[in-house]
């Protein structure tokens, strides 16, 4: 990816991390994949203060339920690798501001689980979900944002097919 002109190579993950390597999954990825610059880690609901570094890749894992919300700040030196500038943990409590742009983009996304899930059940000759799938994909187009649209057109065609009609 970096040889197409990818800048960073960032993990979303659902191993994650653990007391010992033999149970950190997160940790033997970042081990055995060379190149990627950041795991997000979910899955263990683990919550670290600090990142791991486990070759040149940050771990980063903001803990359970919405707990924290993660801000990192890397800046690439003049040997190439990056440098850890700024980690925190932000609580996600009633002292954080509510941003509206944010608060749409999650919405839709959760609207968008909603529509995967008619689209499966569909798939699996539910036809009930007709309806709502109809009514959930209107409403994710009215939300007009880019992210839906490029998900929809890009991804969405996938959860419609079985694992023998995918590429």
């Amino acid at each position: 990816l970096k040889e197409q002109g990818a800048e960073f190579i960032i993990c979303l993950s659902h191993a994650g991390t653990g007391e010992s390597l033999a149970i950190s999954e997160d940790e033997v990825l970042a081990e055995n994949v060379d190149g990627i610059d950041v795991i997000i880690s979910g899955h263990t609901h683990t919550t670290l203060t600090e990142p791991i570094v486990v070759n040149y890749t940050y771990i980063v894992s903001a803990g359970p339920y919405c707990q924290n919300l993660g801000s990192m700040t890397l800046e690439r030196i003049s040997d190439g690798s990056l440098r850890l500038t700024d980690y925190r943990l932000i609580p996600i409590d009633e002292t954080l501001e509510e941003d509206e742009e944010i608060t749409r983009v999650v919405k839709a996304a959760d609207k968008l689980s909603a529509y995967i899930k008619c689209v499966e059940e569909l798939k699996a000759g539910n036809l009930e979900f007709r309806e709502a799938a109809a009514q959930t994909r209107a409403a994710l187009e009215a939300y007009d944002l880019p992210e839906v649209a490029y998900f929809m057109e890009t991804f969405m065609e996938s959860f419609s097919l079985t694992l023998d009609e995918l590429k």
